[in-house]
């Protein structure tokens, strides 16, 4: 199933509930959709994810809901891989999954590896973004395991909601980020107010798209 416009990348937001996933979402589809770009998107909220739907109406993309449990689960990740499956089926230049708050991203590398049995070499992994509330992180991350593995597995971290926050609690969270996962780049923002780059020196291709999704949020 390989594409012959090149592999596309697939990109995972995360983050507790409440973080701000789907103000990050809208705004990469807004950017995506005001560049023409295809979009694929996989929702993994407990029904409870309000993307625009007037952006949906209007503009190119294809959304698939995963319900009554979490991706990386047992439970689910085979409707995960299916709905994968059915989307490179389809035209796209990049798939986004947002996953449920309480998801677990350890078994992601299993699960890639079934993907690419599937599918060939049509997606490229583009990383996992995490979303953090300030008000909350220090205490969930103590408490729900969950929290700490999407910080642990994560490439980029976002603080989001920093207007909430003291300077103090900032260079804490920054400090226990850094304990878990002292790779991962660092963005504050609030109202996930984070451009996405879908190009390159205004190319448009494949190739393009990929290396501008790896600058995004650095």
């Amino acid at each position: 199933m390989n594409n012959p416009c090149g592999p596309v990348p697939l990109l995972f937001i995360t983050g507790f509930l409440g973080s701000g996933k789907t103000t990050l979402l809208n705004r990469i589809l807004d950017e995506a959709a005001a560049q023409g770009k295809k979009i694929g998107v996989i929702i993994n909220e407990w029904g409870r994810v309000n993307i625009d739907s007037s952006l949906i109406r209007a503009k190119d993309i294809e959304i698939e809901e995963l319900n009554d449990g979490q991706v990386f689960c047992s439970c689910l990740s085979g409707n995960f891989l299916e709905a994968l499956v059915l989307l490179a089926k389809r035209s796209l230049d990049v798939v986004i999954v947002e996953t449920s708050g309480m998801a677990n991203p350890f078994p992601l590398r299993n699960i890639l590896c079934d993907l690419k049995r599937l599918t060939g070499g049509h997606y490229v992994y583009q990383g996992m973004i995490a979303l953090i509330d300030p008000e909350s992180f220090l205490d969930l991350v103590e408490d729900i395991n969950a929290v700490e593995e999407q910080v642990i597995a994560s490439q980029r971290i976002i603080i989001n909601k920093i207007e909430l926050a003291d300077g103090e609690t900032l260079s804490r969270i920054r400090k226990k980020i850094r304990q878990l996962n002292p790779h991962a780049g660092i963005i504050e923002t609030s109202y996930a107010c984070v451009e996405a780059r879908f190009r390159v020196n205004g190319q448009t291709n494949r190739e393009a798209m990929i290396r501008a999704l790896d600058e995004v949020f650095e």
